[in-house]
């Protein structure tokens, strides 16, 4: 993976949360609440009814920005793997 800045970091991290259409943490994590759902984590698109018009039409990132996902996604809400420090829910 290139070198990149950390407001380069930034803009890629914005733009996989633009891709995945996600306005909440909850949107990306799986069912139980307690990891990192695996679509997500893979910068796989899964479409969002009702979300379609309120939201730009990002092109996929390329694999370098979804690396720099999986880093921010570890530094601010994972302890193992793909699981969340503080789970959702109950």
């Amino acid at each position: 993976m290139p070198h990149t800045t950390e407001e380069e970091d930034k803009q890629w991290v914005n733009k996989c949360i633009l891709y995945l259409r996600a306005l909440h943490l909850s949107d990306i994590v799986e069912g139980k609440g307690q990891s990192i759902d695996e679509v997500a984590w893979s910068g796989l698109n899964r479409m969002h009814p009702g979300r379609a018009e309120s939201w730009s039409n990002q092109q996929k990132p390329p694999p370098d920005a979804w690396d720099v996902w999986r880093k921010a996604l570890k530094a601010a809400f994972l302890v193992r793997g793909q699981k969340l420090k503080n789970p959702l829910g109950i």
